[in-house]
């Protein structure tokens, strides 16, 4: 059941055809840099970049919204998604589609790499931001495309859907 969730949320994204675009994919606040010697936007540095691929563009938008590690003001995640949105002219409905299903997506995979890291090298560290990457996911199941992902939580570890 797992893979043919997965398999129709792919499926609701390429339906969208969305061009890709340069996604960088680790974007977040330890590989931001200020550049001070530069002026307005070119000021914003990024280190990390090697992975980048060709992608959604929802993508990096949910790596820098829904940082792992550090809480954003309340109002500023929907703030600038409705600004990515009209300076993209993106479809409003299918780039948050698109957003809930990369949050998902992305934090339970960061969710399991902060585990692995406690448990098999010791960095107890990283435990300290599971509650904010749970909150992430319980927000993106909420989202109705991802109706059958949550009902499959709800299922199996409705331990994610009660925080």
């Amino acid at each position: 059941k797992w893979e043919e969730i997965w398999a129709s949320l792919v499926g609701k994204l390429e339906a969208m055809k969305i061009r890709d675009v340069m996604m960088l994919r680790d974007v977040h606040s330890p590989n931001l840099h200020w550049l001070g010697n530069r002026q307005s936007i070119r000021r914003v540095g990024f280190i990390d970049i090697q992975d980048g691929i060709a992608g959604h563009p929802a993508y990096d938008v949910v790596s820098l919204l829904q940082d792992a590690r550090r809480d954003l003001p309340e109002d500023y995640e929907g703030r600038f998604k409705a600004l990515f949105v009209a300076e993209t002219g993106l479809d409003a409905s299918d780039f948050d589609t698109a957003y809930n299903i990369f949050g998902v997506q992305r934090n339970l995979r960061i969710l399991g790499i902060f585990v692995r890291l406690s448990k098999m090298q010791g960095k107890s560290s990283y435990l300290q931001h599971i509650p904010r990457v749970n909150g992430y996911i319980k927000d993106g199941l909420a989202h109705e495309a991802l109706a059958d992902l949550r009902e499959w939580f709800k299922n199996y570890v409705p331990e994610v859907l009660e925080i």
